[in-house]
């Protein structure tokens, strides 16, 4: 039968995030903690209030903590294959992502990977 390949990823997607399905644990980088299930993100224990995207993107650079996360898979996971976006909007939306950590005093740092994604990391003292 056939099918979207955008379609059969949100179905998935959803799939996933109903109940009775295995839950994974929170992830936690610094000071730093996302709950993928909750999609609540939290430092030191106080909550952080996220726009969609820049929740979205933070999931796609946590599930790949410590390794660089390819500009087209983040594009792909944050805006999805319907959207026509340029690569620029996520430049600006990891900008903004940034400054929120910052502010927050998060103890992580997002690193570009010239031409290639971006890394999400502890901040080292």
């Amino acid at each position: 039968k056939p099918f979207e390949p955008d379609e059969l990823m949100a179905r998935i997607r959803a799939c996933v995030r109903r109940p009775g399905g295995e839950l994974s644990p929170p992830l936690t980088l610094g000071n730093l903690t996302f709950d993928a299930s909750s999609r609540e993100v939290r430092v030191e224990g106080k909550p952080l209030v996220l726009r969609s995207r820049e929740l979205a993107l933070l999931e796609a650079l946590m599930l790949r903590a410590g390794r660089v996360a390819l500009r087209d898979a983040l594009m792909e996971e944050v805006y999805g294959a319907i959207d026509v976006v340029h690569w620029n909007r996520l430049n600006v939306h990891i900008s903004q992502l940034r400054q929120h950590l910052n502010t927050a005093n998060a103890n992580v740092e997002i690193k570009a990977a010239r031409n290639i994604g971006y890394l999400i990391m502890r901040r080292e003292p």
